[in-house]
Order: structure tokens, then C-alpha cells, then sequence
């Protein structure tokens, strides 16, 4: 064999080894960021309990701040043409369009959508049984307009022959949240049936509030205006569906509830508000109880590896929902003749996964958001087609886009670790001081403590805040999150509030002064963590005082040790996730050549409506 045929092949394995290494690079930092989304997750549940429990105490219409605007606001470019209502096709297909060139949408538009919206879903069942045989299924949006828009050239034109099913999360954890939510239930006011809309997990009344939904009206509306489309959406994210079955497939947000023993179960499910804090909560009696679990099951819950336990407590994401073991999913699969559950809920590193259970069953989870969260991760994005070929076997067919890169990013895995760490510092040191765990290491201690698997603190979450001279044991890790310099929160400030929109002066709500004042107990004008600690015992025994802890020192925004009125309101009303929102990249998607030609002949070969919006 000659040099030049040798050179080749070590050229070609060399080749390989690089693009395999790329592929788990891109792989391991996905997996990075879904960890830290877990934990962050489990964090943002005990807020939404504590702060449940202070409007149950207090009773607050709303904890926020109100603007007294002093200079009118920026009158943003609207489209009428896009804003049509009701809506038709054309003007759906204008909207898109609009929403592709950066466009925004009306304080009165968005109302009509909502209103409209919510009468179409009261009059749908919980579950919808469906014969459609050709179906194109999108995954979790999180207020991103590019990837709707991406999903939306993917999947075709909705019509009989092509029905389009949105599984859930279209708010939160992106800067475009209200156009996405809008876009959406346009299309179902326009196509009807060919639209199915399910309910996620973030289409919650508390979770809006301590995500970024809420913060996101706020600065692109007036106070009056937020809080109407803030109420509006809240009762339209209550009557949405919760689980679509076809002939072979079961499409649901999470994963199957642990009440359920039939599908005609999951038809018992109540239209509740808020169930992200319902492991806190006390109810009179057990069949209430039982109904509203069912509810955060589906919306919560998540695969299991561990199959010794069909549901195990879900601490992934703060104890709501249940961890569904792979057996136990199967074996319901198996009783209602069903080939497979498709679910979203959690990223995956190419947009699509798939996951066999058994010889006859699988799962499928789709997530259509491309680097999630906020342009940050490296993950691809997808819907997923059902399609019945000429011999009548049913196809799945994942279709993928790929996320362009911010041109500025505003915080990095790092950083926001190292906060998560310094937060839960009285967590690891509560556990390191335990005879359990004084001896164990400390991705061990930081998984118990703070959330997340242990083999993503020990590969990814570790090494991206400390680099180097990772910490080893329980103690250690401790030691290391006291040291942890103070990062101030970028929620907490208002700058691009002003930015944007003038100086503002902040003015507090009666009712919200209320409950600081009640909180205050030595009258002294601060809450201290001794009283914010004694409400919380008092009020939700099942939290730990270390919990507690955390939850304090996510709220206290300049370290004081003390919460004053502005801290009290931001930390409850404008919690975004440690950005600012005019800092965030809205993301494009980007297609190959090759793809684009496919993908205009299937949407050719879907309509002759000329449904077009690129």
C-alpha cells in the first residue's frame, strides 16, 4: 500500500474522530444546559409556593410594580393586515410573516385573540379522540417567533389532510412570548379542527409570573394593558385540552399520571389555574386532591430510567409531577392498544428523540425550540410528522432546523451556576453536615441539595463554574459556595424598562404595601430573613429552612440580608431569569438548500391554498 493511500486514510479517520467529537461536544453541552434548566426549574417552584402562600395569607391582586409613565411610550410598528380579526388565511399567512420581520402585535388584537380563543377551547373536550392519519406534531415554542416560524414551514399547511398539534410551553424562557401565544390560537381561530392546541406546563398562572411572561408585558405595554392580557391569557391557558389520542399515539405535554387506569381518566382532569405548586398545597379532601394531581402529572411529569419504581417522586423539577418509569409507560401503552406516547417538555440534543420501550411500544419527545433557553445551547429543533404511507404503516418523521448563533450572549453556563450554588449555600452545608452525606463527593451533594442528576454536576455543571480545582467532597463544595463573589441579578434592575420607554417612576399597589407591612414585623421597613423565615415555616411546613434559604437569597437583589418594598415586588412580580429582556437574541433558523426544496414540495404536495408566509 502507498504513502498516498495511507495519507488519505489517516486524513478520513482523522476526519471522523473530529465529527464524532463535535457531535458529543454539542451532545454533553445540551445536556449541560437541560441539567441546569432542571435545577433552575426546581427553584422556581418553591418561589411559586412561597409566593402562593403569601396571596393566600394577604390576599393581592397581583405582585408587581405599576409605572407612572412620564413620557409617552414608543409606538411600535403594527401591521393591520396581519392583525385582521377574526382571522383568515391570508391574514395568518401575513402574520407570520410579520412576525418573521421582528413585527409586534396590538394591546387590542392580542385581547381579541385571547377572548376568541378561549370560547373555541371551553367548548373542547379535555381529550380529543382524532382518525387523522397524517399529523405534524410541534414541541415546546418558549416565546421564540423564528422557531414558530421554522416549526410553521415544517409542517405544512394546516387542512384535513394535515392536521398540526402544538404540545404545550409557548411562554417563558424566550423575549417573544406574546406573539407566539397570539400566532398560535389565530391559527386555531382560523382552521378550526385542523388545529389541536395542548396545555403545557408553563400555561400556568403562577409559572407565568415567576418566569418571564409577566415581565414581558410589562415592558412592552402600560400597566393597564399587561394586566388585562396577563388575566386574558390565564383563562384561556386554563381551557386548553390536555392530551390528543389518535388510532396508534397518545400526544401529551409530560408523561401519563399515576391516577390514571384508563384514558377516559385523563377526561376527569379539572380546569384549574395553577398546578405547579400542588404538592404544597392542603385540600379538604381526597378525591379534589386526586383530579387536580392528574392535571400536574400531565403537564410535569417525566421519564424514569430507575424501573424498581413505576412513579417516583419527580425531583427534576421540584416534586411536581411524577418520574415515569419506562415500564410502566409501556405496559399502558400495551392496555389501550397504543404504539407510542409523544411528549415535549424537556430539550433534546437534535430536536427530536426517540426512545423504544418495548418490542410494540415508544416514545417520542419534540422540542421546537433551537438553542434553548434564550439562543444559549447548541440543541437542534423539530416537529415530528405522522404519515400513513400506500401500504397503510404508519411513519414518523422527525424534520429538524438548526438555531444561528447570538451575536451577543448575556450570560453563560457559568455564571448562572455559580448563582445557583451561592443561593443553595445553606442547602450544601446543611447536607455536608449530615453523617449521610459528610463522606460523599460533591456532585452527590449538590444533586440531593439543589436538583439536576449527579453525572451532569460531576461532567458539565462543576466543570463550567469552577474550571479548574473542582471542588471534591461534600464539604468542599460547601466551602466553595460560601467563598462565591455576589452576582447581582439582572431582574432586579430597570434600565431597559427606561430604557425603552422614558423615565419611569416606580409607584407601589396599596394592597402589595399591604402585605409587606404585615411581613414586617419589627416595623423597621425591611423584611429580614428572620421574619421572611418565620412566615415560610409557619405556612408551608414542608419546606426546608435551607430551602427557605435559597428562595431568600434569589429575592434579596443587592445582599443586603434585607428585603425592601422595591425587592419585595420585583422578586415576586418580575422574576425573569437573571436577564435583562432587551439583552436577549431572537434567534433565526437557518435551512439547507436540499431541505428547503423538500420541504416547499410536501407544502406544495399539502395545499393548493397557497398558504404561504416565507
Amino acid at each position: 500500500m502507498n504513502k498516498l493511500v495511507l495519507r488519505r486514510q489517516g486524513l478520513l479517520q482523522r476526519l471522523v474522530c473530529r465529527r464524532r467529537l463535535n457531535k458529543l461536544s454539542t451532545t454533553n453541552t445540551v445536556v449541560a444546559w437541560e441539567a441546569l434548566d432542571a435545577a433552575e426549574t426546581t427553584e422556581r417552584v418553591r418561589l411559586s409556593a412561597i409566593m402562593q402562600a403569601i396571596r393566600r395569607k394577604f390576599p393581592i391582586d397581583k405582585y408587581r410594580s405599576s409605572y407612572e409613565e412620564k413620557e409617552e411610550r414608543i409606538i411600535e410598528p403594527r401591521s393591520a393586515e396581519a392583525e385582521k380579526y377574526p382571522p383568515d388565511e391570508t391574514s395568518c399567512a401575513i402574520l407570520l410573516r410579520w412576525l418573521r420581520s421582528g413585527g409586534t402585535l396590538s394591546q387590542d388584537f392580542c385581547l381579541k385573540v385571547l377572548h376568541g380563543a378561549t370560547e373555541i377551547l371551553r367548548q373542547e373536550a379535555r381529550v380529543r379522540y382524532s382518525k387523522h392519519h397524517a399529523v405534524v406534531v410541534i414541541g415546546d415554542l418558549h416565546g421564540s417567533a423564528w422557531d414558530l416560524c421554522a416549526a410553521m414551514a415544517a409542517a405544512g399547511t394546516p387542512s384535513k389532510d394535515n392536521m398540526i398539534v402544538f404540545n404545550g410551553d409557548y411562554v417563558d424562557r424566550g423575549p417573544r412570548s406574546i406573539e407566539v401565544l397570539i400566532t398560535v390560537l389565530a391559527l386555531k381561530l382560523c382552521f378550526g379542527h385542523w388545529i389541536h392546541i395542548n396545555r403545557g406546563n408553563h400555561e400556568d398562572e403562577q409559572m407565568s409570573r415567576v418566569y418571564d411572561f409577566e415581565a414581558e408585558l410589562q415592558s412592552r405595554f402600560n400597566t393597564n394593558g399587561a394586566s388585562q392580557i396577563l388575566e386574558a391569557a390565564g383563562k384561556c391557558f386554563t381551557q386548553m385540552p390536555i392530551a390528543l389520542v389518535l388510532k396508534d399515539s397518545l400526544i401529551l405535554h409530560g408523561n401519563i399520571p399515576r391516577d390514571a387506569k384508563s384514558l377516559s381518566d385523563l377526561e376527569k382532569t379539572p380546569r384549574i389555574a395553577s398546578v405547579a405548586t400542588l404538592h404544597f398545597e392542603t385540600f379538604k379532601n381526597s378525591k379534589q386532591l386526586q383530579q387536580a394531581r392528574l392535571l400536574q402529572d400531565i403537564l410535569w411529569s417525566d421519564p424514569n430510567a430507575d424501573q424498581g419504581t413505576p412513579f417516583a417522586p419527580n425531583a427534576r423539577r421540584g416534586g411536581a409531577g411524577a418520574a415515569v418509569s419506562d415500564d410502566m409507560l409501556a405496559t399502558f401503552l400495551h392496555n389501550h392498544h397504543l404504539v407510542r406516547l409523544i411528549r415535549s417538555h424537556e430539550v433534546t440534543a437534535l430536536g427530536a428523540e426517540r426512545y423504544q420501550l418495548s418490542a410494540t411500544t415508544e416514545r417520542w419527545t419534540v422540542f421546537s425550540q433551537a438553542r434553548y433557553p434564550y439562543g444559549e445551547g447548541l440543541n437542534k429543533a423539530a416537529v415530528i410528522a405522522i404519515i400513513q404511507n400506500e401500504q397503510g404503516d404508519i411513519l414518523i418523521e422527525p424534520r429538524r432546523w438548526s438555531g444561528v448563533a447570538p451575536l451577543t450572549r448575556y450570560r453563560g453556563l457559568g455564571p448562572r451556576v455559580r448563582g445557583l450554588l451561592r443561593r443553595h449555600r445553606d442547602c450544601l452545608r446543611a447536607y455536608a453536615a449530615g453523617d449521610v452525606y459528610k463522606e460523599k463527593t460533591a456532585y452527590d451533594a449538590c444533586a440531593v441539595a439543589i436538583g439536576a442528576d449527579r453525572h451532569a454536576w460531576r461532567l458539565h455543571l462543576l466543570p463550567a463554574a469552577f474550571m479548574n480545582d473542582l471542588p471534591k467532597s461534600a464539604i468542599d463544595i460547601a466551602d466553595a459556595a460560601d467563598k462565591l463573589h455576589f452576582e447581582l441579578h439582572a431582574f432586579h434592575a430597570d434600565a431597559s424598562v427606561q430604557a425603552k420607554h422614558g423615565n419611569l417612576s416606580l409607584t407601589h399597589r396599596p394592597s402589595a404595601r399591604h402585605a409587606f407591612e404585615a411581613l414586617d414585623l419589627d416595623k423597621d421597613g425591611f423584611i429580614s430573613f428572620e421574619e421572611f423565615l418565620a412566615f415560610v415555616t409557619a405556612e408551608l411546613p414542608t419546606l426546608q429552612p435551607h430551602q427557605a434559604a435559597a428562595s431568600w437569597l434569589f429575592l434579596d437583589a443587592d445582599d443586603s440580608g434585607k428585603l425592601d418594598l422595591d425587592e419585595f415586588q420585583r422578586g415576586f412580580a418580575v422574576l425573569r431569569d437573571d436577564r435583562d429582556p432587551n439583552n436577549w437574541d431572537d434567534h433565526s433558523f437557518q435551512f439547507s438548500q436540499q431541505q428547503k426544496e423538500k420541504e416547499d414540495q410536501q407544502s406544495k404536495r399539502r395545499s393548493s391554498s397557497g398558504f404561504d408566509y416565507s
